[in-house]
């Protein structure tokens, strides 16, 4: 024995104990599998690093992906993510702190590796909403409408949405592990999104891969070349959304 530590190229546990970790990329029924068990990133940490975050390769772009991901301490690029991600994007000066009722202090900001996340969102939000006033009290809550009634009065409720980013440079014809590996990773509630800087897949187009990805339920959002913009290329079916009603003035 060499006393340098038990091999990490050989599976020591489940269907493929005893062989080379390479049988799991051969198996991908089993892999997804595997992916989605909360217990495999817990106790077998650096084997489901190499697996599933590092597609069976040693990491390359770790400064690239430390470069995109530093870049999220930026207000441009928080807003600008955030603005691309709220399906009412057009109103950017609701982000800079002015609603239909008055003023509100809103505060985009990021937080990082959180739950194996890459960086966490949070968006503010405000939803408007109009009621009738009767023997001087409120009732009838409606959706937003414009109103000429001189009974009616305007409202607004407060909230947050939370993002969940994923960070990939480049996405290639490795995609299907970036999906597992999204797929497996818990968001509680949050929007899961996939970050990224260019598509070089030749197996697939970007828009078909894309519809996979939204069909996951996983967002998927491109960030510009210089780190400042973020654009979004698909946004989940079933992705918390406000009503269309519930934008700003």
């Amino acid at each position: 024995m060499n006393g340098c530590g038990p091999r990490t190229d050989i599976m020591s546990f489940g269907k493929y104990k005893g062989q080379p970790i390479e049988a799991l990329r051969n198996d991908p029924q089993y892999l997804e599998w595997l992916c989605a068990q909360p217990w495999f990133p817990e106790k077998y940490k650096e084997l489901y690093v190499q697996v599933v975050i590092n597609n069976f390769t040693t990491p390359e772009d770790t400064p690239e992906h430390n470069r995109f991901q530093v870049a999220f301490l930026k207000k441009s690029l928080q807003t600008s993510a955030a603005l691309a991600l709220h399906p009412y994007s057009g109103h950017s000066e609701f982000y800079n702190g002015r609603c239909g009722c008055g003023k509100a202090s809103l505060e985009i900001h990021a937080e990082f590796e959180i739950n194996a996340w890459d960086v966490i969102l949070h968006v503010p939000t405000f939803r408007i909403y109009e009621y009738t006033l009767s023997y001087g009290q409120p009732h009838d809550k409606t959706e937003w409408a414009v109103a000429s009634d001189k009974d009616r009065r305007r409202g607004i409720e407060s909230g947050c949405d939370y993002y969940a980013l994923e960070i990939k440079p480049t996405i290639a014809d490795n995609w299907p592990h970036v999906l597992r590996q999204v797929k497996a990773r818990k968001a509680d509630g949050m929007v899961k999104v996939v970050a990224f800087g260019e598509y070089i897949g030749r197996g697939a187009t970007l828009d078909d891969v894309v519809s996979i990805f939204t069909q996951s339920g996983i967002a998927v959002l491109e960030i510009s070349a210089g780190l400042e913009s973020a654009t979004l290329v698909a946004l989940a079916p079933h992705s918390t959304q406000p009503h269309p009603q519930e934008g700003l003035e």
